[in-house]
């Protein structure tokens, strides 16, 4: 890539974005990466990124095609990472309607999500979302590409981790699905091996699915979390995909839209997991986006994410502020 390149990640904060600005900086730290940071925003600039003289952090509101339009000015490329909001379609949009009036970017990457959540009739607002904006900017003359990680394993972190605390984890899964974790590092790796391709015209319009080296059960996820965090009493259970719902909303404090669209993710990706598209990985050996050889690394195991994370240390900090909640 040429030194005068400056790459956009829209969603820098989040688990994969701050990934793909971290890959982008030193792998090329001739070029100026601008991450985005939402104004009032829940995540801060990675810790990361403090070594990295290369990024620049900018503010972004999504919901003003301006704001967006001021970031994006001079920019080669763009990799833009949805927020999981009901505002999620109308901020593609938005992100959309700037680039078709930006002439200096070549390439956009979008993350969505695995093509087995989007390649079927689906209840899950999430879904349903990045299946319309893809079918949009598909018709919409920019040269593209989608990153599909699995599933991640960061969800781990909100989905098992207080559940520890009441002595286990209840989901609607059932205990011998094998689900197909991904570590945001990897991801984010991907992300930016898509982002400066030198080969628009060949990776133009293609989705890559990212998936883990490696599957687990619901059962033997909560085991190792819970032996990483010196819980070894923990158990899991398999509930109704209502009560995992309720569960949400009654124990997590969760708004009653995004239970309900968490709770379809999972839904979907049984699906997708007893269907076998969970399971389709492009960046295996023989993949279009070989792994090893463009990263110059393996893929993250999931004990390895547990440790690089730490998790035992998320338990702890959460055990000592987290009143007796018996519905969690």
């Amino acid at each position: 890539m040429a030194a005068t390149n400056r790459f956009l990640v829209l969603g820098a904060c989040g688990n994969v974005g701050q990934w793909v600005v971290h890959e982008l900086s030193s792998r090329f730290p001739e070029c100026t990466v601008i991450a985005s940071v939402r104004p009032n925003g829940m995540s801060p600039p990675a810790e990361h990124w403090k070594s990295r003289p290369n990024i620049a952090p900018v503010e972004v509101e999504l919901d003003d095609t301006a704001s967006i339009a001021t970031a994006m000015k001079g920019v080669n490329r763009v990799f833009f990472v949805p927020q999981n909001t009901p505002k999620q379609l109308e901020h593609d949009r938005n992100v959309m309607k700037v680039l078709t009036g930006i002439d200096t970017v070549d390439f956009y990457v979008r993350q969505s999500v695995c093509s087995g959540l989007t390649s079927r009739d689906s209840d899950c607002a999430f879904s349903i979302m990045h299946e319309r904006a893809e079918a949009e900017l598909a018709e919409m003359g920019l040269r593209y590409a989608i990153l599909r990680p699995n599933f991640a394993m960061m969800n781990v972190f909100f989905l098992v981790v207080p559940s520890l605390l009441y002595g286990g984890v209840r989901w609607p899964w059932p205990n011998d699905l094998e689900v197909a974790h991904v570590d945001p590092r990897d991801a984010g790796a991907v992300g930016a091996l898509l982002v400066t391709t030198p080969d628009t015209e060949r990776h133009n319009g293609m989705g890559v699915n990212v998936m883990g080296p490696d599957r687990w059960k619901p059962t033997d996820i909560v085991a190792e979390v819970a032996a990483k965090c010196g819980q070894n009493d923990a158990r899991y259970a398999q509930v109704s995909y209502d009560e995992f719902k309720n569960m949400l909303i009654e124990g997590a404090n969760m708004a009653e839209w995004m239970a309900g669209a968490v709770s379809e993710v999972f839904r979907d990706v049984q699906r997708a997991c007893e269907d076998g598209t969970m399971y389709i990985d492009d960046t295996g050996p023989a993949g279009r986006v070989p792994f090893e050889v463009a990263v110059g690394r393996k893929k993250h195991t999931f004990g390895e994410f547990l440790d690089f994370f730490s998790i035992r240390d998320a338990y702890h900090r959460m055990k000592q502020h987290s009143p007796e909640n018996p519905n969690y």
